[in-house]
């Protein structure tokens, strides 16, 4: 469950990896979950390197599941 509170940059990003990842068999919800939580952690301490690692971390997603 995303806050409310996400910036748009973010929201953007997390839509293109629903999108890029397949829908069946839990790699979606799970690596989605992960993402999220670990993206939680470091916007806390810095949004501008947490938005850019989780861009990171779609374009990885798109090169591994095409």
């Amino acid at each position: 469950m995303k806050p409310a509170s996400d910036p748009v940059c973010h929201t953007i990003l997390r839509r293109l990896l629903a999108w890029l990842l397949p829908p069946d068999g839990g790699v979606r919800d799970g690596l989605m979950g992960d993402l999220d939580e670990l993206y939680a952690e470091r916007v806390a301490r810095d949004r501008f390197a947490a938005e850019l690692w989780y861009a990171r971390q779609v374009v990885s997603a798109g090169i591994h599941f095409p």
